[in-house]
């Protein structure tokens, strides 16, 4: 698979169904030697996201397809990287993630508001 915009660190978001791509270049830990993958945790979910080599970076590539199946929400991650030998590995860093709805997938309307406004109107 070949994308045509490529980053260069994971975003903050993706809309489900979209396709993301970025590419890391660890001097390092080249992927001729090392595994990179990002672990995701949500309170309900969990989502795995592993890098393949790509010289000697490492390269994520999220096809349509796959981010479609991403449960909506708020993520935490961390960017982790593995010895393909598998005896070494580290927590190379750490942020969040926000997997948001796909309007144009959408079946029912979307309530903007934030949970405070929605406590205000007396809808939550």
């Amino acid at each position: 698979m070949t994308f045509e915009k490529i980053l260069n660190e994971i975003p903050q978001s993706l809309v489900q169904g979209n396709s993301l791509s970025w590419s890391q270049n660890l001097a390092e830990f080249p992927a001729s030697a090392w595994a990179l993958s990002y672990a995701l945790v949500s309170a309900s979910n969990q989502i795995i996201i592993t890098a393949a080599a790509d010289g000697d970076n490492h390269l994520v590539e999220i096809s349509p397809a796959t981010s479609a199946a991403y449960v909506v929400g708020k993520y935490e991650y961390h960017k982790i990287i593995t010895k393909l030998d598998g005896s070494e590995k580290y927590k190379l860093g750490s942020g969040t993630f926000e997997i948001l709805v796909d309007f144009a997938g959408a079946t029912t309307g979307h309530d903007a508001r934030s949970f405070v406004k929605k406590r205000q109107d007396g809808s939550e």
